[in-house]
């Protein structure tokens, strides 16, 4: 028999939950026993890091039901309970909140061991008035107990009046 020690190194920097798989291989004059693989995980104990890692390209003003999909992921220490609320987002763009969309589902809470959520974020409001396509531009701001990455992602708020004509 033989002991392979696994070390983590601290890196100070928040990743994911990461796997090290050893596999043991057979030889010219042995063979490997089944199992012939081990499996650990090593859990970052850095302060939780949120960045969105994704959202829906497109909402359509017509329809009241359609909604903009926001995927959060976790990354650091996933073994603390986390709430992202209405304050650690910000939204930017050519469309006006409460105006041309809203937001609705928060907060949203990480219980030990969340590494993702995916939530319906952003909903279209219907003015009934002619105006080109919208952008609404999602970000994040840190909040108490973790940080947040500087990407955004963007979603097109397409128009569903149709702009007046002379006939």
């Amino acid at each position: 028999t033989v002991t392979v020690t696994i070390t983590p190194k601290e890196d100070n920097t928040p990743d994911p939950t990461l796997t090290v798989i050893l596999n043991l291989k057979g030889g010219a004059s042995y063979s490997a026993v089944v199992p012939a693989s081990a499996t650990v995980t090593i859990a970052d104990d850095s302060p939780p890091f949120l960045q969105i890692s994704a959202l829906s390209t497109n909402i359509f003003e017509g329809n009241p039901y359609d909604y903009a999909q926001a995927t959060i992921t976790r990354w650091g220490d996933t073994n603390i309970y986390l709430v992202v609320d209405a304050p650690n987002f910000t939204c930017t763009g050519t469309a006006v909140s409460n105006v041309n969309y809203y937001v609705s589902n928060l907060p949203v809470a990480f219980n030990p061991g969340d590494v993702s959520h995916s939530i319906q974020l952003l909903f279209p409001i219907n003015d009934n008035v002619y105006h080109l396509n919208k952008t609404i531009t999602l970000g994040m701001v840190a909040g108490s107990g973790y940080t947040v990455s500087n990407s955004t992602f963007t979603t097109t708020l397409t128009e569903a009046t149709l702009p007046t004509e002379t006939v």
